[in-house]
Parts: structure tokens; C-alpha cells; sequence
């Protein structure tokens, strides 16, 4: 198991009022940063997380699996080294990094002749660890951590608990047992913790999924008509509370703000109809970077019912309409529209299959894209003035 931490009650402070990002909205031009431009080799890297002030963990992954994966980490001046990690068989991968250097792990260890152990924790910068069990302490005997979720600041943190008789959600608080907040059925997930303590997540079901959020006025659930949504996908929280979910539709996959108020407001992620929303990834201020693909079902479904017959007797027709796809990686923040990123991003339509990770305060997004050479790459979108 990982060591006790001396942190526990220095870089984990108490539960305390949020310190709200300084959100800068109104970016309309990006580069695109290569993570590791002095490093020439055929391994998979990505880049994992990414803090407030630009800070990065990058892994480097073996194609061929003779070696581990490994992690380092980049400062905003571009300096890199590796991760210091404990010698002890385990591995870990980074989950988040946190405003104050805390690392957020997935842990496990896998010894011949032992039960593999699989956990969450929190790792300092001197690599002191501590299970995020040990520290975000059940509310009452007999419970048991099953999820655990932690603010960007890390100041902010809640967890599931499950016993025979209920499931628990409940904010952790430095040595002492975490605060019951509401029961919840057991096919509730956990997701996110805002810095300003707003819960989020979505409750599973046969007829469909559904999102919900909590803040001190109770939770506030949002229902979706099984026969119209197929599926819900959570995005992330903002600052002000604003949950983001994707929803997969019979004519047009959405991108959804749901509100304090219970509003569910459609995010125009790109001008026109037709765009679905196939991936996206949220930051503390609002901006969502995200893959799309354009179709013409919306354009189709929109149409009168004599317009529609007409298309369909004409099949030529018909099958160009349908047939017709874009694809398009794009930008969207609550102060404007969504742009197109290959518009507003010199050589990204060099590069391919980008996947995006995390999104920070600043609007500077980090995540992985195969290169013009075919090798995959940490990369970093970074806000510029045009």
C-alpha cells in the first residue's frame, strides 16, 4: 500500500470558499505546440493533465509493451524531467494534476502469490502518497469508499460511500469524517467537484441515463426522454456551476448546459445544422474543444413532408443528401460561438486523429495527435492574439 503522507494536512487543506479562475473567454486564435519537439522516437506519447499555470504530465508509452509506460512532467517554460516515482512495482498513471502540485493517481500493483491492488491516491511533488481512502475518511462505521472526486485547486474534494444499507455522497474534510450530504440510489455516478463544491454526475438506468447536480439548495436532477436521447455522456463543470453533457440522439448528438435553475441550454458548437457532437472535453472557464461530424439528418428531418417525398423518389438525390459528411474539430466558450479550430490554428490540418484530454483555466487544451510523420505526439492548444 502507499505510504502515509505528511501533506495530508498541508497541501489538502479543509473544505473553503472556491477561488474562482481569472476566465479569459474571448480567445480567437491558437497554436499548436508540439510537448517534446526534441525528442525524436517511434513511442506512443500523450499528454495526460495539465494545472492553472500550464504545468503538463506527459507519458511516453512502448509501441511494442517491452517497456513501461512512463511519466514526466513539463513546466510552463518548457523545462521537462521525469516524474519521481516510488520504487516499489507499482504503477501509476495520472489522472489529474491539481493547482498545487498534488498529483491525482490511479494506482496498482500486481505481485506473483498476492491479490492485485488497484487504487486511487494523491501523490505530492516529493512523492509522499497517501490512498485517497485513507484521507477522505467514511461519514460513518461500516461504509466503504467507492468513487472519490477532487476540484482542480484540490480544495475541494467528495466521495461515494456504499454499506449493506445505503450509498452515501459526501464531502471529505482533513481529519475528520467526511460530511453526509444526500443518500443516492446505487446507480448513481459520481463525477465531478467543482472548486466552488458543486457535485455532478449521471444516475444509470435500463431506460436511459440521466444527469444530475448538487449544490447547497439540494440536487437538482435532469431527465431525458428514453425514446429521443439513446445516450448521455458527461462533459465536466465550470465555474459557474454549469454542468456539460453530450447526448446521443436519434437526428442530431448535442452539446447541453444544464443550469442551477434546471434549464437545459444547446450549445451551438458550429454554425448551421447538422453538426453532431461526437467527443468533448470541458475546462473550468467554459470552453469546450471537441470533434464533431456534420450530416444532414437535422437538414433532412427539418423538411416539409412533400419536400421529403420528393427527395425520396429522386434517389440520386436522395443518396447525395445522405451520403454527405464533414468532419471538424472545434472550439466553443459561453462568451461567443463555436469556431472551427483548423480555421483559427495554423498547421493543425497537418495533423490527425487528435484526442483531447484536459482543458485548463486559460483555455489551453493538452491531449495527443499523430503528427505529418505518423507518429503520435503530446500536444498543447494554447491561446495567441491574432
Amino acid at each position: 500500500m502507499p505510504r502515509y503522507l505528511s501533506f495530508l494536512l498541508v497541501c489538502l487543506p479543509l473544505w473553503a470558499a472556491p477561488a474562482y479562475a481569472n476566465c479569459k473567454t474571448d480567445i480567437d486564435a491558437y497554436e499548436l505546440i508540439d510537448l517534446i519537439p526534441d525528442v525524436e522516437d517511434e513511442a506512443d506519447w500523450s499528454a495526460l493533465a495539465i494545472d492553472k499555470s500550464g504545468r503538463v504530465i506527459l507519458q511516453r508509452s512502448d509501441p511494442f509493451g517491452d517497456t513501461p509506460d512512463t511519466e514526466f512532467i513539463r513546466e510552463s517554460s518548457g523545462r521537462r524531467r521525469a516524474v519521481k516515482q516510488a520504487d516499489d512495482s507499482a504503477t501509476r498513471t495520472t489522472i489529474a494534476l491539481l493547482d498545487n502540485r498534488v498529483r491525482f493517481v490511479d494506482f496498482h500493483r500486481q505481485e506473483p502469490g498476492y491479490l492485485p491492488v488497484h487504487i486511487q491516491t494523491l501523490v505530492d511533488r516529493r512523492g509522499g502518497e497517501i490512498a485517497v481512502s485513507e484521507y477522505c475518511q467514511a461519514p460513518e462505521e461500516g461504509s466503504e469508499l467507492t468513487q472519490f472526486v477532487i476540484s482542480p485547486s484540490g480544495k475541494q474534494m467528495a466521495g461515494v460511500f456504499s454499506s449493506e444499507t445505503r450509498q452515501s455522497v459526501a464531502r471529505c474534510r482533513a481529519d475528520k469524517a467526511a460530511e453526509h450530504l444526500f443518500e443516492a440510489e446505487p446507480s448513481l455516478i459520481l463525477k465531478v467537484i467543482s472548486d466552488a463544491g458543486v457535485l455532478a454526475g449521471i444516475t444509470e438506468a435500463e431506460t436511459g441515463n440521466s444527469a444530475w447536480r448538487w449544490d447547497t439548495n439540494g440536487r437538482t436532477d435532469f431527465e431525458f426522454d428514453p425514446t429521443e436521447v439513446q445516450e448521455i455522456s458527461f462533459g465536466g463543470i465550470d465555474e459557474n456551476g454549469d454542468v456539460y453533457v453530450s447526448t446521443t440522439d436519434l437526428t442530431k448528438n448535442q452539446s447541453l448546459r444544464l443550469n442551477a435553475n434546471g434549464e437545459r441550454i444547446e450549445n451551438a458548437i458550429l454554425p448551421g445544422p447538422g453538426w453532431d457532437v461526437m467527443s468533448q472535453s470541458v475546462g473550468p472557464c467554459g470552453h469546450i474543444f471537441g470533434y464533431a461530424v456534420h450530416t444532414n439528418f437535422e437538414s433532412f428531418d427539418a423538411l416539409s413532408e412533400d419536400e421529403k417525398a420528393r427527395l425520396r423518389d429522386d434517389m440520386s438525390a436522395y443518396m447525395a443528401l445522405a451520403q454527405a459528411r464533414e468532419e471538424a474539430y472545434f472550439v466553443w466558450s459561453v462568451a461567443g460561438k463555436g469556431l472551427f479550430l483548423n480555421a483559427i490554428t495554423a498547421g493543425l490540418s497537418d495533423w490527425s486523429s487528435m484526442d483531447i484530454q484536459a482543458v485548463n483555466a486559460r483555455g489551453q487544451a493538452i491531449g495527443a495527435a499523430t503528427n505529418p510523420d505518423g507518429y503520435r505526439r503530446p500536444i498543447m492548444l494554447n491561446p495567441i492574439k491574432r
